[in-house]
């Protein structure tokens, strides 16, 4: 069986198609951090990626989740937040 190039197939969107993608993140998630738990407002919240992009995953509902800006970017991605 022959399986097409993820690359070449995956689901990638830009401006008003990923903000509609991150408002929909937030409400399934209820503005809650998948993470911590916390509440998070829509300012300082993030849309994170389970399957990172870089690694083929896509921007689907299915592979994104509202975490806390502290967590998001503290914890996965190495950065401090102020």
């Amino acid at each position: 069986m022959i399986y097409p190039d993820p690359k070449k197939h995956t689901i990638r969107l830009k401006g008003k198609a990923m903000e509609q993608l991150r408002r929909e993140c937030y409400i399934r998630d209820t503005g809650i951090c998948k993470s911590c738990g916390n509440p998070t407002s829509w300012e300082r919240g993030h849309m994170a990626h389970i399957r990172s992009r870089g690694a083929g995953g896509e921007d689907i509902l299915s592979n994104v989740l509202w975490k806390c800006m502290e967590c998001h970017l503290g914890l996965e991605h190495g950065k401090g937040v102020k």
